[in-house]
């Protein structure tokens, strides 16, 4: 009888990595994503197009990332993505961020 433990071991590894690099995938996405709305913001609040963003922009600007931020928060919590969030989402969405503070950093 042959010994099945390497192949499952390795198909295993393989899975999880797999996962891994779809994660990875993900999170690259997101920060382009996070990166390109930073931008986007604060042209938005550059009304003089200085490249520089005065007391009163940056106050523009902060709003603005405060509002997209929501705005992303609420879109990952809504699953089921009807404009509405329920108890067993927000519960859900609890529970996915305490796992993810719980996995090992990379």
């Amino acid at each position: 009888m042959m010994n099945r433990a390497p192949l499952l071991l390795a198909t295993g590894f393989v899975l999880f990595a797999g996962q891994a690099v779809a994660c990875d995938r993900a999170e690259m996405r997101e920060r382009s994503e996070v990166e390109a709305s930073r931008t986007a913001a604060f042209e938005e609040a550059d009304e003089d197009g200085n490249s520089a963003l005065s007391r009163d922009e940056f106050e523009a600007f902060r709003e603005q990332m405060e509002a997209r931020r929501a705005d992303a928060h609420f879109s990952l919590v809504d699953v089921d993505g009807d404009d509405l969030v329920t108890g067993e989402e927000l519960e859900s969405a609890f529970e996915r961020e305490r796992h993810r503070r719980r996995r090992p950093p990379r």
